[in-house]
């Protein structure tokens, strides 16, 4: 999917990311917030909205989007981050990851 005007912040337990997004002759705000949970010792991404000019999005959409973020999803929960992630707090102006 074309999005263009990509902005990304952090709001307290979440990630914000915002754009324009093409469809078609049509262009639409598209804001995408998700959390980060410690989960078996690696950090995946949970919560996931997604909405389309401030309403959630269509059905249709949305199996297009959970498509493409499935391979993501499953990359995190295999990725080695030479520790074991306890925590993961998102805070207004960072992300902490703490482990062992």
């Amino acid at each position: 999917l074309p999005i263009s005007d990509v902005t990304v912040r952090l709001d307290p337990g979440r990630i914000v990311g915002s754009g324009k997004l093409a469809l078609g002759f049509f262009n639409a705000a598209i804001q995408l917030s998700l959390g980060l949970s410690a989960v078996d010792g690696k950090v995946i991404p949970t919560g996931i909205e997604i909405l389309l000019d401030g309403k959630p999005v269509p059905a249709l959409l949305q199996g297009q989007i959970d498509a493409m973020t499935a391979p993501i999803i499953e990359e995190a929960s295999r990725a080695d981050y030479g520790f074991y992630v306890e925590s993961v707090e998102i805070t207004a102006d960072e992300i902490r990851i703490a482990g062992e």
